[in-house]
């Protein structure tokens, strides 16, 4: 080997060993993020590959201009380990951040980061032709809150949605009235402070497409074609059987429309009821004179006995029964005006009329004489002039050859306008409270007793 190419050799394997003594190992590049963030708002970025607990001094971070990031708690954009933090962002902000990790074994690793700080909203489409919408929150919006544990929220159209606070919101059965802007923020707290980072998807729901089959007419093969008889039945069958549910359902309502009604009451609530003051259900009126013995017997039998039994002691009424709850000495005409304002209901009971019909004296004397005399002429003017009570007629016996026209004409109106309950007299369970004639006083009677009231009430 002659003497030039000795040298050559000798310098080339110099200057190779000071080049591998001074050059700097080579660095790992991984792919370049993106995030489009909005004006005002905060940021945290930190590289899917890095560890939160990287130590400081194994990470440099550098921005646009490639000057080193510091770890300045008073700049906005500062570092912390692999933690890069952007708070209050602004349009200048916008541009290329990177970072080297060196790790203590000699390898090197750079991340980057670009970021776009916009003035209005970024809307993220939703594409979906699911009929249940999946919104999800953006990822960089669930790192963070993830990180940092931040609480996240949902609004639409800048309206909170109580009650989301999950990363993915389900839209049921969206329609039209569903579509706008979904945001979901998160609200984390660095250094004392909150901040929020937020990111928003646009909902669009498409209407449905309905495809309609290619309309065909087909010529009969014949010079008739009858239709399919099959065809025609099975639509009359469907109706007449759903008119006849309908008939049937009217007949059970009319027939058991008390049973239904009675059976709802004790669970209606309280307001439904009207309010007052008064102490009696009902002022029960009954004829005093001109009987025959048979009716007279029957009729104290049901005043004293059969009406106080079922309603007052099964039902829990409290009625008026003059002569019974008559005060000894209390001047009569202002003991009925007082019982009668204090009732609910006025009971009127009706018994065969009695006595000669064939001279206007008799007649006028037995009216006089009938249903209590002056009991009723209090009652009339309460139930049809002031209308404050409700009439109960109860019919007991026969009405006789006379019918009804021997009655005052108040009391024929009542009358004309319900038709009096007739009391089946020794028909087998008529004391029964849940036979067919009390069921029907009953809800005649008011629907919550009067006993509720305190005895001294009544005094």
């Amino acid at each position: 080997m002659d003497t030039s190419r000795l040298l050559l050799l000798v310098y080339m394997v110099v200057t190779t060993s000071e080049c591998s003594e001074t050059a700097e190992p080579g660095c790992f590049q991984l792919d370049t993020k993106t995030r489009k963030l909005n004006e005002g708002e905060a940021f945290h970025f930190m590289h899917d590959k890095l560890n939160i607990n990287v130590p400081d001094e194994e990470i440099t971070w550098f921005n646009n201009n490639q000057t080193e990031i510091t770890a300045d708690e008073n700049e906005t954009v500062h570092c912390h380990g692999g933690s890069l933090f952007f708070l209050n962002l602004l349009p200048e902000d916008s541009g290329l951040y990177s970072t080297r990790h060196n790790t203590s074994s000699g390898k090197c690793t750079n991340y980057t980061i670009r970021v776009y700080v916009l003035k209005k909203f970024v809307f993220e489409p939703i594409i979906s032709s699911d009929i249940t919408k999946k919104v999800t929150c953006p990822r960089h919006v669930n790192r963070t809150c993830s990180t940092l544990r931040g609480e996240l929220t949902w609004n639409k159209d800048n309206k909170t949605l109580h009650g989301q606070n999950e990363y993915i919101l389900w839209v049921e059965n969206a329609k039209k009235k569903d579509e706008g802007i979904y945001t979901c923020v998160c609200t984390w707290t660095h250094n004392g402070k909150k901040y929020n980072t937020s990111g928003h998807r646009n909902l669009t729901v498409n209407g449905v497409k309905v495809s309609y089959r290619k309309l065909q007419i087909i010529s009969p093969t014949n010079e008739e074609q009858l239709a399919d008889e099959e065809s025609i039945i099975p639509l009359v069958t469907g109706g007449v059987c759903v008119l006849s549910l309908c008939v049937f359902a009217a007949v059970l309502i009319k027939c058991f429309a008390i049973d239904l009604a009675l059976f709802f009451r004790p669970f209606l609530p309280k307001s439904s009821y009207k309010k007052d003051s008064r102490v009696y259900d009902a002022y029960v009126v009954y004829q005093t004179q001109s009987m025959d013995k048979v009716t007279e017997d029957s009729l104290s039998q049901f005043i004293t006995n059969t009406l106080p039994s079922v309603l007052e002691e099964k039902c829990g009424y409290r009625l008026f029964i003059h002569g019974r709850d008559s005060i000894p000495g209390e001047d009569r005409l202002e003991l009925v005006e007082d019982r009668m304002q204090q009732s609910r209901r006025l009971m009127v009971l009706l018994t065969p009329g009695s006595g000669p019909e064939s001279t206007e004296e008799t007649l006028t004397s037995t009216r006089d004489s009938l249903i209590g005399g002056f009991d009723w002429q209090v009652g009339l003017h309460h139930a049809l002039l002031q209308r404050e009570m409700s009439v109960i007629l109860i019919q007991l016996g026969a009405t006789g050859p006379q019918g009804y026209s021997h009655l005052p004409a108040g009391l024929q109106h009542l009358i004309q306008k319900s038709a009096p309950i007739r009391w089946p007299e020794g028909s087998r369970g008529a004391a029964a409270s849940n036979s067919r004639f009390w069921k029907r006083v009953r809800y005649l009677m008011p629907a919550r007793p009067a006993r509720t009231h305190p005895p001294s009430a009544i005094l």
